[in-house]
């Protein structure tokens, strides 16, 4: 219960939607991914996504953009309050950045107190096809 807790405080029981695209569910790269914990760590990173409505005309649906793509933080510290391990938690973020679902995009110095920034890729579109560009964790 102590970890459903803390969830909870970290996303601020939001009833707003978590969007999987059924395509990634059931992509190569998703049912090639090592632990359940990847796909744990993935999901809390698909959570921390922010959307806002863009402007339409009159007869066109409104839509929605995500515009914190690149800005997503997610500590140690909070994987840790989550219950998983460091070692765990550094195992499901190279198992994600190897499959294509994130890629670092700033990263952060722990002595400093600066968090490492992420990006939601869409590489594992192409995971497992020779099209697939490897990025090296930096």
């Amino acid at each position: 219960v102590k970890n459903q807790n803390v969830r909870d405080k970290i996303h601020r029981r939001s009833s707003a939607r978590i969007q999987l695209e059924r395509e990634a569910l059931y992509s190569p790269a998703m049912r090639d991914l090592n632990t359940a914990n990847a796909v744990l760590v993935y999901i809390d990173f698909l959570s921390r996504r922010r959307f806002e409505k863009t402007k339409s005309s009159r007869k066109s649906k409104a839509k929605w953009k995500f515009v914190n793509n690149g800005e997503i933080v997610y500590t140690y510290a909070e994987a840790e309050d989550l219950g998983m391990s460091q070692s765990t938690f550094n195992r499901a973020i190279d198992s994600l950045i190897y499959h294509g679902f994130i890629d670092i995009e700033e990263s952060g110095v722990a002595l400093y107190k600066c968090a490492t920034k992420y990006r939601i890729s869409e590489g594992w579109r192409q995971w497992g096809t020779p099209s697939f560009i490897k990025r090296p964790r930096p």
